[in-house]
């Protein structure tokens, strides 16, 4: 069963190794973050970052969260723009290499909770709707448990459905990041942003997303951006809306967040 980490309210042991209360990495052989009194990172041996007590991210086992550029285009884990949560295993697109996740283009739930269906989640939605292209009478309302539940899960500049402000430089389009979402499609490559039939514009499900955009004159990241991007008044310091709390590769997010592209987000716990 998936659970967003919003839902649980408070975080307990999960029945894997004791804290180490000196400087080495400790170990849990579970699914869920171990803590470690030092400064040094620990692993859990499952596919949850946690944090060490320290600054120093807790590297995992998925592509996304080794603490490793897989793919080799100088940006690792949270920084890559087609990492979207912990679990992901593929960071050289936004297919998440997860079994059955988001297989239906045309009906998409949660795009960040790592599986396909609404059973969990509550979000259901026709894809039309975030294209623009509905038949009239079409229902596009999100449910509150939706919300709840996902809203927590999406990276900064993104929606419930993986509709995101992605940016090549100073140019940023609102897509549609779900893979196979159109014959066409192919926004992996950020060169394809001007191609409407490779990346097909989205507008974002209102109440369901957190938005970037740095033409309001904010240090908010978008997708795709970095901290060389954001305006000169905000002294390469990026800011995240909603409360969320800033994080980088030497300053981790609390346990049971992940650090995706400077803002801590939910993880969903397995």
């Amino acid at each position: 069963m998936l659970v967003s980490a919003a839902a649980l309210g408070a975080c307990g042991d999960d029945g894997g190794a004791a804290p180490d209360a000196g400087g080495n990495p400790g170990t849990d052989g579970g699914n869920n973050p171990g803590t470690d009194g030092g400064n040094n990172p620990g692993t859990d041996g499952g596919n949850n970052p946690g944090t060490d007590g320290g600054t120093q991210p807790v590297c995992g086992t998925t592509q996304c969260n080794n603490c490793q550029d897989d793919d080799g285009d100088g940006f690792t884990d949270g920084e890559d723009v087609h990492c979207i949560s912990s679990q992901d295993n593929d960071e050289s697109s936004f297919a998440t290499g997860i079994p059955g996740d988001n297989i239906d283009s045309a009906q998409p739930d949660c795009f960040f909770d790592g599986d396909s269906g609404a059973g969990n989640d509550g979000c259901d939605i026709e894809q039309c709707c975030l294209l623009g292209d509905c038949e009239p009478g079409t229902d596009c309302t999100v449910s509150q448990e939706c919300i709840d539940f996902c809203a927590p899960l999406v990276p900064v500049g993104c929606d419930c459905f993986g509709c995101c402000t992605l940016c090549l430089d100073d140019n940023c389009k609102d897509v549609l990041t779900f893979p196979d979402s159109t014959p066409e499609w192919d926004c992996n490559d950020l060169n394809n942003l001007d191609d409407p039939l490779k990346c097909p514009q989205c507008t974002k499900i209102d109440g369901c997303d957190s938005d970037c955009d740095l033409a309001d004159g904010d240090c908010i990241l978008c997708p795709g951006q970095d901290p060389g991007d954001l305006p000169a008044d905000c002294d390469m310091q990026n800011q995240c809306p909603d409360g969320r709390q800033t994080c980088s590769a030497t300053q981790a997010c609390p346990s049971l967040q992940y650090c995706s592209n400077g803002c801590c987000i939910d993880i969903v716990i397995e």
